[in-house]
């Protein structure tokens, strides 16, 4: 009886996992009452009646510090949105930069303000290198 409860609680942890991003946090969990059900249906009548549950608490803190930095590693995205996807890409300057002067550029159909240490033309290819607020800080590209 306890076993079925532990492999249900198995599951539902899987269904957390798959609705519920948390970067196998709930994975973690389900190991550690996989490993449970698997004791609580082989030594329940051997041992004292908590093993089960000192055995979930074991292996999920075990699966937590070994498994889970691997899964980690894996999963990471690298993927960079809103203005951070900007960093790195190539602009067009749509009115003068100086380094006393905030210009204007235009990248991905966009325009945003722009400024730079140093004087680029209109028509300038420029690389974005940071985004301060609404300006973009750009380095004149060779």
């Amino acid at each position: 009886m306890i076993c079925t409860l532990w492999i249900l609680l198995t599951l539902l942890f899987i269904i957390f996992e798959i609705f519920i991003p948390s970067v196998c946090f709930f994975i973690c969990l389900s190991i550690g009452s996989l490993c449970a059900g698997i004791v609580s249906a082989y030594w329940q009548h051997y041992i004292c009646m908590n093993i089960d549950l000192i055995t979930f608490v074991m292996m999920s803190i075990i699966s937590l510090f070994c498994i889970r930095p691997i899964f980690v590693k894996f999963i990471k995205n690298e993927l960079m949105t809103n203005v951070d996807a900007l960093i790195n890409t190539k602009a067009i300057v749509t009115i003068k930069i100086t380094p006393y002067a905030i210009g204007w550029v235009k990248t991905d159909n966009e325009l945003w303000r722009a400024k730079a240490n140093i004087e680029i033309d209109v028509g300038s290819i420029v690389t974005i290198r940071s985004v301060d607020g609404t300006t973009l800080n750009v380095d004149k590209t060779a």
